[in-house]
């Protein structure tokens, strides 16, 4: 496998482990949850952001379009969920509490996103080998 894709994985998979880690740690709410989980969503989508970069970057190089799977169709907005959502709990932390519902359904929507992108993924490799 090439070391663009094993890179591109780890990423991907480590930022779903740390957001799930974050949704974990708010509905437990134990004490200090607080900036466990949202240590646990920044560091999450660091590293998504550097695993779509990463793939980004290969497919210009390449020549290869983007988006052009499924798996993308829905990796992609769920990031891009996941980022909103983001900003949507520091907005409600700083006078915008109305806007943590929407902050908790972007954010179990996007890892349903990611999840799923996952099991395309392992269906498009599982194709090759």
């Amino acid at each position: 496998m090439p070391a663009y894709l094993i890179a591109h994985l780890l990423l991907m998979t480590a930022m779903v482990v740390l957001l799930v880690s974050a949704v974990v740690l708010a509905r437990l709410r134990r004490p200090g949850w607080f900036g466990r989980h949202r240590l646990s969503s920044a560091a999450g989508l660091i590293l998504g952001a550097a695993g779509a970069a990463t793939m980004a970057v290969h497919k210009a190089i390449s020549g290869h379009p983007h988006l052009a799977t499924a798996h993308s169709w829905i990796a992609l907005p769920a990031l891009i969920l996941a980022l909103a959502g983001f900003a949507l709990g520091y907005s409600s932390t700083k006078g915008y509490p109305r806007l943590r519902p929407v902050h908790k359904l972007f954010g179990v929507v996007s890892i349903l996103g990611s999840i799923l992108a996952i099991a395309l993924a392992v269906r498009w490799i599982s194709w090759f080998h």
